[in-house]
């Protein structure tokens, strides 16, 4: 499985399911894709990763998606309000905002992809970060904002050895503590770019007039 890969199997998703009510509908949905395609799927596998490398010395976690047994899958679904009807059902989403955080949390989970990756004893041998959103804030450029070196805007590119933090020296106010030292600054060990792809238009589904309705991802494979 590649990168190439999962963006078809997303552009299959989006043909049945152009938009989800919540970051686990779209799991689900994924994961039916990729067992249609016959690949084995354990969702919500917890794992605990240990190295001197990592925030605290110990990561534990939940992995969205395993395929395989050897593919790891991390995914965030990030939105601002809309309310869409398609097929019969209504979908009402909530503008989650905090787009700061969202871009460090897309990389972060990159990151953790990394670590279980480079643990022989995972079984992981590629990973995969989908962030998929119809909220355009996270497609400009950050430049300037709190998070401006989390930037997601097209073309951005992140190189292997590089250092992400954030700007100026934000507080427990303003970036949850959980993201702060020592979970940050972020160490990139990939080498990827960012190529949103279109996913969906639901432009014409919306019950109201609205910008909201072209959902857009990227993949990032570490």
């Amino acid at each position: 499985m590649n990168k190439e890969t999962i963006i078809r199997y997303m552009n299959d998703l989006a043909q049945l399911r152009p938009v989800f009510h919540s970051e686990a509908d779209f799991q689900h949905e994924l994961a039916c894709v990729l067992k249609q395609h016959g690949h084995s799927i354990r969702l919500e596998k917890p794992f605990v990763i240990e190295g001197p490398d990592i925030p605290n010395g110990i990561v534990r976690s939940e992995l969205d998606i395993e395929v395989d047994g050897k593919t790891a899958i991390e995914l965030k679904f990030k939105t601002t309000e809309a309310t869409i009807a398609h097929q019969e059902e209504h979908f009402e989403l909530k503008s989650h905002g905090a787009q700061n955080l969202g871009r460090f949390d897309i990389l972060d989970d990159a990151r953790k992809l990394n670590w279980l990756k480079s643990r022989g004893n995972s079984g992981i041998q590629k990973g995969f970060a989908i962030f998929l959103t119809n909220d355009p804030l996270y497609l400009s450029n950050a430049n300037g904002n709190l998070s401006g070196e989390f930037s997601l805007h097209q073309g951005r590119v992140f190189e292997n050895g590089s250092s992400l933090n954030w700007v100026g020296n934000p507080g427990a106010n303003s970036v949850d503590k959980k993201r702060l030292p020592p979970f940050a600054p972020l160490e990139i060990r990939f080498n990827e770019v960012v190529e949103w792809q279109e996913y969906s238009d639901c432009t014409v589904y919306m019950l109201e007039p609205g910008n909201f309705g072209k959902f857009s991802f990227f993949v990032l494979e570490v």
